[in-house]
C-alpha cells in the first residue's frame, strides 16, 4: 500500500543526500494542527494541553533541524551528532529498510532495524541511485562512500548500544 508517508520518503531518497531537507510546510501545519486538537480533546482544553502541544511541537523542530544538518556538507567533529548523521548516512546510502531512527539511533537496536554490521544488509537499488547522483560531485564523493561501505556501520551500532545502555542505566 502507498501512503502518503511512504510517498514522501521515497522523494527524499530519491534527491541527492546534500539538500535542505525539510518537510513540506502544508505538511508540517497539517500535524501541528491535529496534534493540537488531539491534545486539546485529550487533555480537555486545559494547562496539560497545552504543555503536550508544546513539548510535541519542540521534538518536531528538533527532527525537523537534526534532518536538515545532517543533509548538509558539514561532519560534526565527534559525539552524538555524528553518530546521528552517520546513522542517516547509511540508511541513505546503504539501505532505505534499516537505520530507520536518526534521532535515536539507539531505537534501532530495539526493533531490529540495527543490523550487526553494513556488509549484512544489501545495498538497495534506491539506496545506489541516490549514492551514485549524490556522488557526483567530487566533495562529497569520499564521504558517502565510506558510508556506503561495509565497516562503517559498527560505530554506528557501538554508539548506539552505548547510548541504549545509558539510556537503560538512567532508567534504573
Amino acid at each position: 500500500m502507498d501512503w502518503l508517508g511512504k510517498t514522501i520518503h521515497r522523494q527524499h531518497h530519491e534527491t541527492p543526500y546534500f539538500h535542505i531537507s525539510l518537510d513540506p510546510p502544508g505538511l508540517i501545519l497539517s500535524v501541528m494542527a491535529a496534534a493540537a486538537l488531539l491534545f486539546g480533546l485529550l487533555f480537555q482544553w486545559g494547562a496539560l494541553s497545552l504543555t503536550a502541544t508544546a513539548a510535541y511541537y519542540s521534538a518536531g523542530l528538533l527532527y525537523e533541524w537534526l534532518h536538515y544538518v545532517v543533509h548538509t556538507h558539514w561532519v560534526p567533529p565527534q559525539g552524538w551528532l555524528r553518530s546521528v548523521r552517520r546513522h542517516h548516512m547509511l540508511h541513505h546510502c546503504r539501505n532505505e529498510d534499516y537505520w530507520l531512527s536518526f534521532t535515536a539511533p539507539a531505537v534501532d537496536a530495539w526493533f531490529g532495524t540495527l543490523p550487526s554490521s553494513a556488509s549484512s544488509v544489501p545495498l538497495t537499488a534506491m539506496a545506489r541511485k541516490g549514492h551514485s547522483a549524490t556522488a557526483s560531485g567530487s566533495s562529497s564523493r569520499a564521504g558517502l562512500a565510506s558510508v556506503a561501505a561495509a565497516g562503517d556501520a559498527r560505530d554506528v551500532r557501538e554508539e548506539a548500544v552505548a547510548v541504549t545502555a545509558g539510556a537503560a542505566a538512567a532508567r534504573r
